[in-house]
């Protein structure tokens, strides 16, 4: 039987983003899913992030440039949010059966803001490559 979480493994979150840094359209996943869809969204939001931030510090362009850079990021940010709040309830949706022991360890952070986490490193690690 396959396991819950077995598609959401870190290595396999990481390999994702690494491949998919320059897709404009990510290609599908072994599996795809509403979870891995909600995936590629945030992936995708972070890299127009990126892309919309480096814009925003240009030095050479009408104040004008930069507000419609900053607009672009506030709807990104938005899209973000909404992506890793979606990944987080396709998440709990696999722990319907699911009760936590009385001692669990509990985190901060929820899985959904972790692979928002991992999407953002990626693109760090890339970038500091170049």
């Amino acid at each position: 039987m396959k396991q819950r979480f077995e598609d959401v493994r870190a290595a396999a979150l990481t390999a994702w983003h690494d491949a998919t840094i320059h897709a404009t359209d990510p290609p599908p996943t072994a599996a795809p899913d509403a979870l891995w869809a909600w995936i590629a969204t945030n992936h995708g939001c972070n890299r127009d992030l990126w892309a919309q931030e480096d814009a925003a510090r240009r030095t050479d362009v009408p104040a004008t440039a930069i507000a419609a850079n900053k607009r672009a990021i506030d709807g990104f940010n938005q899209r973000r949010n909404d992506a890793v709040e979606r990944i987080d309830e396709t998440l709990l949706g696999r722990l319907t059966d699911v009760f936590p022991l009385p001692d669990a360890w509990h985190n901060a952070e929820t899985a959904g803001a972790m692979i928002d986490r991992l999407s953002i490193l990626a693109l760090k690690i890339f970038h500091m490559g170049i």
